[in-house]
């Protein structure tokens, strides 16, 4: 009985890993973290770090995102990213809403759109 009761937590902890391991992975996850991470280094200043992360953030679409709905998802979380940061760090919507503009403008250059 108490070897049966561990399979099961085992199998229970496997899944919810495997879940949330691909969940991290979506579209809208990566566009939070690319969002979240690209106004923490901002604030910080760091150049080099921001165009460090602005490559990895071009590798990552054009490796992973095949869909207009992808891209539409990949948005999505980054703006969320963009607004979440802005929020903690008391900023407000409307630099929120520059920021993301500029940004967009910026990503949509650099892929030629």
């Amino acid at each position: 009985m108490k070897n049966l009761f561990l399979f099961l937590m085992a199998l229970v902890m496997t899944s919810s890993i495997a879940f949330a391991a691909t969940q991290s992975n979506t579209p809208y996850a990566k566009g939070k973290y690319y969002g979240e991470k690209i106004v923490q280094l901002g604030l910080e200043g760091d150049e080099e770090a921001i165009t460090k992360l602005g490559t990895s953030c071009g590798n990552y679409i054009d490796a992973n995102i095949e869909t207009e709905e992808q891209l539409v998802k990949f948005r999505e979380g980054f703006e969320a990213g963009i607004r979440k940061v802005c929020n903690d760090y008391g900023l407000g919507e409307e630099f929120a809403d520059i920021l993301m503009e500029e940004l967009t403008k910026a990503i949509l250059s650099e892929l030629g759109l």
